[in-house]
């Protein structure tokens, strides 16, 4: 959760994009960027009224995520 929170602070991101700058498999960063959407550290951006996605390598649609005040939050509580 840590790595998910440190790398969406920085920019918001898709699971594959999370996964390649991680080193992790899309799908246990994805496990944990859903632990971190159901605490509330991070949510889907929205653009013009509609949820933002980008191409994942599978051509399908990926949402793009963000990091919220409440992970900045919890990511300053764990960094100390």
């Amino acid at each position: 959760r840590r790595l998910v929170l440190k790398y969406l602070a920085v920019e918001p991101m898709t699971d594959f994009e999370l996964a390649d700058r991680t080193g992790w498999q899309q799908t246990s960063i994805g496990k944990r960027r859903g632990e971190c959407a159901q605490a509330g550290w991070v949510a889907v951006v929205w653009a013009n009224g509609a949820k933002l996605a980008r191409p994942a390598p599978s051509g399908s649609a990926a949402l793009v995520w963000e990091i919220t005040d409440a992970g900045r939050a919890k990511l300053r509580e764990i960094e100390g």
